[in-house]
């Protein structure tokens, strides 16, 4: 079943009725009868037809800020309503109900659609709990999304979906943002034209005793009009796609991940994108210029500067050949 563009709005083509909800059948097979629906309030809806009773939990899911209730019909089996009620989610409502129609839609039986849609509920019940929070300013976008190319047009090709999810480990609030077998990457954004300096936020960003660090700068250039051109929300779409051509659990794990990174889908990260100028990287050997939490006064608990790129050239490495070190010792999946 295909997940519409991260941009449109599938409700919008939808008039509301103030007695009854109304809704659009989504396109392509299921053994139920998934609706897009408008409650009687205004309200995004999904509305599931066909249910048998045995699929049904004892206690419904309770994801935040939606409102679940079931029906009987006459024939009795179960109608499931799902509408929103927090506006600002819908973006990542419109997102929730795709995936659960999506997952149980190869399901064999009714029985068999009827439970996944309430395993996945179950399993965004969580991640909405985690996702919950305010939108990103343009920097932080940039460095997310920046991460996400790195994961999936740099990474996957060489280790996999799954490996390199697993290699991303700024979502579990590590220093740096991929820790491979025999390598730590640190990746920053950097504007096309803007001063050749980076950003370091911590004393620990810069700071590995165990394995090789490098620092990888990647160029953005702002492309308003140009196809090709990247935004956060169709990076984030593409990793659950490619996740979810996985296996269910790795799609989980991308789930998890951009929750647990501060991402939620929202429109105005449609205006922000990007083309990809190049990345560069530099090996932060024990000379590199830095501030060491090791070697800074205990009394200094946090510290942030700027690394001027164009006084970096001696560390400065084939991003192609840090990577196949990096990497060596993966079995792709």
């Amino acid at each position: 079943m295909m997940m519409t563009p991260m941009n449109e709005d599938v409700w919008s083509s939808i008039k509301q009725n103030k007695e009854r909800w109304v809704g659009r059948r989504f396109e392509g097979g299921h053994p139920l009868s998934p609706f897009w629906a408008i409650h009687p309030n205004g309200a995004p809806g999904l509305v599931i037809g066909g249910i048998p009773v045995s699929a049904i939990p004892k206690e419904l899911p309770l994801p935040r800020g939606i409102v679940i209730t079931t029906e009987v019909s006459e024939a009795g089996d179960v109608t499931l309503m799902m509408f929103l009620q927090t506006p600002d989610d819908r973006d990542v409502f419109q997102r929730l109900c795709e995936d659960i129609v999506s997952c149980s839609a190869t399901a064999k039986s009714t029985a068999d659609a009827g439970i996944q849609i309430f395993i996945r509920l179950r399993r965004w019940q969580s991640l909405l709990g985690l996702a919950r929070g305010r939108e990103m300013s343009d920097r932080e976008v940039r460095g997310l999304l920046a991460e996400l190319w790195m994961l999936l047009h740099v990474l996957t090709p060489k280790v996999g979906i799954a490996n390199a999810l697993r290699a991303w480990v700024a979502p579990d609030r590590h220093p740096q943002d991929f820790a491979l077998p025999s390598g730590i990457l640190e990746i920053k954004a950097r504007l096309t034209g803007s001063r050749p300096e980076v950003h370091i936020s911590s004393l620990e960003q810069l700071e590995c005793i165990h394995l090789p660090l490098h620092l990888v700068v990647v160029e953005l250039t702002p492309s308003d009009h140009d196809q090709s051109a990247l935004s956060l929300n169709d990076l984030a779409e593409s990793l659950l796609i490619a996740a979810g051509q996985h296996n269910l659990d790795t799609r989980d794990l991308a789930h998890a991940a951009l929750a647990n990174r501060g991402y939620v889908a929202s429109s105005r990260y449609d205006a922000l994108s990007y083309s990809i100028a190049g990345a560069v990287a530099f090996q932060v050997k024990p000379d590199f210029p830095r501030i060491l939490r090791g070697s800074t006064d205990a009394r200094v608990t946090e510290a942030n500067y700027s690394l001027a790129l164009t006084a970096l050239g001696e560390y400065r490495e084939e991003l192609v050949d840090v990577l196949a070190t990096a990497c060596s010792g993966i079995t792709r999946e």
